[in-house]
């Protein structure tokens, strides 16, 4: 973002006359290459395996973390998505890893240190976003909302490491809430919170569905803020690449969020 791009992005927000201004987190405020999330738990694997190892446990290998990667985060989002109450949570999904993997329960905290600790190395700040958030901070309200299966205080860890002038803000996260943007209802949460009425909040974020469509269906305002085009076909081409290769080794059983 120039410096021209960061006052028309100020004004536009300004313009909007909402006093609570919500952004999203990953690939808005923090900012990831073009590894896709599949790629990404494949990489966690082999941090995992190694953090294991390091620990004195007996790993599976990165492989099984991987395949039980897969099929515990695959099968948390079809319970959400079945039942249409709560949402997904770290915690869940390593302890199903742990399990299908016979791993005795208390390694899921080495699994979550361990992809902590790449999650923090894969990200960056969005520095002309700040820039224009902590502007902001003087005359609005400036909240964070996220879906994200991590817990808010590992979410914070990571915004603590990445962008540690973010530290305060308040951060409502889908797993926290037990609402999410996908869903939508994780804006009424988020402005219930802040005691405003969703037409008071504004919601700034990448996606066009989650972060635009979902918070006007749900009576917000929202400034869509994609990624570069060029990154995006990346990141295009590169999941679907992934996926073929899951695919071909039988690993993806149906659709993996």
């Amino acid at each position: 973002m120039t410096p021209a791009g960061q006052r028309r992005t100020l004004a536009a927000i300004l313009d909007a006359g909402c006093p609570v201004v919500s952004f999203d987190l990953f690939d808005t405020l923090l900012l990831r290459g073009t590894r896709p999330e599949l790629q990404r738990f494949g990489d966690a694997a082999r941090a995992q395996h190694a953090a294991l190892t390091a620990a004195g446990l007996a790993s599976p290998g990165a492989e099984a973390l991987y395949r039980g990667r897969l099929r515990a985060h695959k099968a948390a989002y079809d319970r959400v998505r079945r039942t249409g109450a709560g949402e997904v949570r770290h915690a869940d999904i390593l302890a199903e890893v742990c399990r299908l993997c016979a791993l005795t329960p208390d390694a899921a905290a080495i699994l979550a240190e361990a992809e902590l600790d790449h999650e923090r190395r894969a990200l960056r700040p969005n520095r002309p976003l700040l820039a224009v958030l902590y502007q902001l901070r003087a005359r609005r309200r400036v909240v964070i909302a996220s879906d994200m299966y991590l817990s808010a205080a590992q979410v914070g860890r990571l915004i603590a490491w990445t962008a540690p002038d973010l530290a305060g803000i308040p951060l409502h996260v889908s797993s926290e809430v037990g609402a999410s943007k996908r869903r939508g209802d994780l804006f009424a949460a988020v402005a219930a919170a802040e005691a405003v009425a969703p037409a008071a909040m504004l919601h700034v974020g990448d996606d066009p569905v989650n972060d635009v469509a979902r918070a006007l269906a749900a009576g917000c305002r929202a400034l869509h803020l994609p990624r570069p085009a060029p990154w995006r076909a990346a990141r295009a081409a590169r999941a679907a690449w992934v996926r073929w290769r899951l695919a071909r080794r039988g690993w993806l059983e149906g659709a993996v969020p």
